[in-house]
């Protein structure tokens, strides 16, 4: 296996110095804190909190004191020790800051490396248990007494299956999760910053239709023509290792590997319903985006720019004329009925294939986190 220094060379600065999208949003305020002994002295409050209608962003503190030792005292490296250090993975290289591009394969032992002993850009999400004993991510696991309390449907039917995340300089896209999964993202070492938007700023966020991703780059300049973007309000933290961030389903996230770190994600539902609609969502995209590999095409990528502004513009934009304002609104209806008609061709038979094939609830597709 080549060095991870040198397999993948690192792109050149961009030049002209112009702030990042993440680094120009105002409307960005703190999230609560609340620790894990408060939370858990209150029954009705824990459910409301995390399970509960209308529920926000929450980070949960004191975590690190319910795990067993010698996990409490180096989380880290009782992490390490425990890889499959043979296995190879693929590897995001791309410093924060910088364009996006394809990354290199390395195996888990080189990985931690290159990130947590030499302090380089990388980045993986999702690892699970083909990299990792099933014991060794639960060793991370939310306490017992707090998923004993909350109705949680686990995607993967069991809250031991957790998947995961760990980088240095670099950033996620801005998405949210299109299995509509609530999620608890455990900080294991280091810190990471995030930043994070209800659904109903999916428009100022330029939503593309069809994903669950933006059109726009948080980690580059702002760029041009991007009406809404700054009335967009959220959130902004930092999670330090030990806390628990609560991430409400269908929530925008897009998170910063700030220092070398790693964390853990146990996604759950909190109720059949949108686990039904999440799973079916999931398998839509992986047979959209994943396998056809259509979101990458770039006539859909020219669309869905057009479309996440044309909305955004619609919405927030300076006044038009009568005859503009009608004309994008009439495209903007029949880019809408397209959207409706590719989920309802694809939904249908994906519906009746599910109930078919897994009523028992199997692993069936990934996360993206």
């Amino acid at each position: 296996m080549a060095d991870p220094a040198t397999a993948d060379p690192m792109p050149p600065a961009a030049p002209d110095g112009a702030p990042r999208l993440a680094d120009a949003l105002v409307n960005l305020r703190p999230v609560e804190r609340v620790a894990l002994a408060d939370l858990l002295a209150d029954p009705a409050r824990l459910k409301a909190r995390i399970a509960g209608r209308g529920r926000k962003p929450l980070i949960v503190t004191g975590v690190a004191d319910t795990w067993a030792e010698p996990v409490r005292a180096d989380p880290l490296g009782c992490l390490r020790a425990r890889a499959h250090g043979d296995s190879v993975i693929s590897v995001h290289r791309t410093p924060r800051g910088q364009p996006r591009r394809p990354g290199a394969q390395m195996t888990v032992a080189e990985f931690f490396s290159a990130v947590f002993d030499r302090g380089e850009s990388a980045r993986v999400f999702g690892l699970t248990t083909g990299h990792f004993p099933a014991d060794a991510v639960g060793a991370y696991r939310p306490p017992a007494v707090l998923i004993s309390a909350l109705p949680i449907r686990d995607r993967y039917f069991g809250i031991e299956t957790g998947m995961l995340f760990l980088g240095n300089d670099a950033a996620t896209d801005m998405h949210y999760d299109r299995e509509w999964n609530d999620l608890l993202h455990i900080a294991i070492a280091g810190r990471r910053r995030l930043t994070l938007f209800a659904p109903d700023q999916s428009t100022a966020l330029h939503r593309l239709p069809l994903i669950s991703d933006s059109a726009l780059d948080f980690d580059r300049p702002v760029p041009p023509d991007t009406p809404g973007i700054d009335r967009a309000e959220g959130y902004r933290c930092e999670l330090d290792p030990g806390e628990m961030l609560v991430l409400p389903s269908r929530y925008w996230h897009f998170i910063e590997y700030i220092e070398p770190s790693a964390a853990v994600s146990y996604s759950f539902y909190t109720g059949r319903v949108t686990w039904l609609l999440g799973t079916l969502n999931g398998l839509f995209y992986n047979g959209f985006a994943v396998v056809r590999q259509i979101h990458e095409k770039r006539w859909f990528r020219r669309w869905g720019r057009w479309h996440a502004r044309t909305r955004a513009r619609l919405r927030y934009g300076p006044p038009r004329g009568p005859v503009v304002a009608a004309l994008r609104a009439a495209g903007l209806g029949l880019t809408w009925l397209a959207e409706r008609t590719v989920y309802c061709l694809l939904w249908y038979p994906m519906l009746f294939f599910f109930l078919a094939r897994y009523r028992g609830g199997a692993t069936i597709y990934a996360s993206k986190t």
